[in-house]
């Protein structure tokens, strides 16, 4: 092989992957956010409100209801 044909080879090859390169990049394809969880393991929905917050442990059912004064505001489970 002449080496003015692996010139033009290695010539073009470059061409293609500077056309090429561009094209896999993360920037042109945007990722799908993640899926929702299947099994919510808490919920939080604190009013900031007044009242003093309490919690409340049910061992048996391994949950916990979180209350600002007499108002829920959320739960988890505790394991």
């Amino acid at each position: 092989m002449s080496a003015p044909s692996m010139t033009y080879r290695s010539a073009l090859l470059a061409l293609i992957l500077c056309w090429v390169m561009p094209l896999t990049s993360c920037g042109l394809f945007k990722p799908k956010p993640p899926p929702k969880a299947t099994m919510v393991m808490y919920d939080w929905n604190d009013d900031q409100g007044p009242g003093k917050v309490s919690v409340e442990i049910n061992l048996s059912r391994q949950l916990a209801v979180y209350k600002r004064g007499q108002r829920p505001i959320g739960w988890s489970y505790v394991s």
